[in-house]
C-alpha cells in the first residue's frame, strides 16, 4: 500500500504528514462513532494528521476513490474511515 500526497495547499502545512498504524479489531466512524465495516479478519489503521482528501482552498474532492478492493490475497479491502479537520484515516 502507497500513499502519495501532493504538495499541501493548506496555510503552514508542509512535507510528508504525520501518521500512525496500528493494528485495530474494527474500525470507529469519527462522526457517527459507529463500526465502519472492512472485508477481512485482521486490520490495520492508518492516521494522517494535517491530510485530506478535499482541498482546503477550494473544499473541492482531490481523491474520489475511498472504497478499493484490489483482488490481492491478503488485502481485501482499502476503505477511508474517516476524512474530519484534516485527520485521515484509512483501514485496511
Amino acid at each position: 500500500m502507497v500513499f502519495e500526497f501532493g504538495p499541501s495547499t493548506a496555510p503552514g502545512v508542509s512535507g510528508m504528514p504525520l501518521y500512525d498504524i496500528a493494528v485495530v479489531t474494527q474500525f470507529i466512524g469519527g462522526g457517527s462513532g459507529r463500526p465502519v465495516p472492512v472485508d477481512g479478519n485482521a486490520f490495520l489503521q492508518v492516521r494522517f494528521r494535517n491530510a485530506s482528501t478535499v482541498d482546503p482552498t477550494s473544499g473541492k474532492q482531490t481523491f474520489t476513490q475511498t472504497d478499493i478492493r484490489p483482488g490481492l490475497p491478503l488485502v481485501r479491502e482499502i476503505k477511508l474511515i474517516d476524512d474530519f479537520e484534516r485527520v485521515m484515516t484509512w483501514g485496511l
